[in-house]
């Protein structure tokens, strides 16, 4: 019956300290909203104590939150790290920008647009790093420029359009520019 009961008890205590572990791991973010004359911004930030835990990552900007704003430098944070959903609204609600922070760090597509609501630009990120490749399109959606990144660098090409043809292009590797042509008009 002592063993019976003392296994009851053991079973308990991991449970509760199980449970206490999950409200930590489960709820880890809060949002805010922070507006002002020409931007509401509605974010995601981490409350707890993932920030110590943060590998800062050199030649990354890190973005946080504190005293009411949003901050931002290079390979430090002194607040609560963005993490997860990031929204910018114009004055009359429409969308501005949207993406993804990941311990401070941009992620995954981020959407840039015109006051009109046609999509400005949009971004690849990975780890705080532009890759793959961006497009960049006037206030009509006319694509006018598209930039090729490897791990936030310039790879590849980076063309220029007008009325769907293409203008001038550049071609770089690793950064570095290796050669540009522009296109006859016609």
């Amino acid at each position: 019956m002592k063993k019976i009961i003392i296994c009851i008890l053991i079973n308990f205590m991991l449970l509760s300290c199980a449970n206490h572990s999950m409200d930590v791991v489960f709820n880890p973010k809060s949002s805010a909203e922070i507006i002002d004359k020409d931007t509401t911004t509605i974010f995601q930030f981490v409350t707890s104590n993932e920030n110590a835990k943060t590998r800062k990552i050199k030649n990354r900007i890190y973005y946080w939150y504190d005293n009411h704003k949003i901050h931002s430098s290079q390979f430090h944070f002194s607040g609560k790290l963005l993490d997860g959903k990031y929204e910018q609204r114009f004055p009359d609600g429409s969308l501005k920008t949207r993406g993804q922070f990941k311990f401070g760090l941009k992620e995954e597509k981020w959407f840039y647009y015109h006051p009109n609501g046609k999509v400005k630009k949009i971004k690849n990120w990975k780890k705080g790093l532009l890759i793959g490749q961006t497009e960049i399109y006037d206030h009509k959606s006319h694509l006018i420029q598209t930039i090729s990144y490897k791990n936030g660098k310039k790879h590849g090409k980076e063309i220029f359009y007008h009325a769907d043809t293409i203008r001038f292009m550049m071609k770089y590797r690793q950064g570095k520019l290796k050669t540009k042509r522009s296109e006859k008009t016609q």
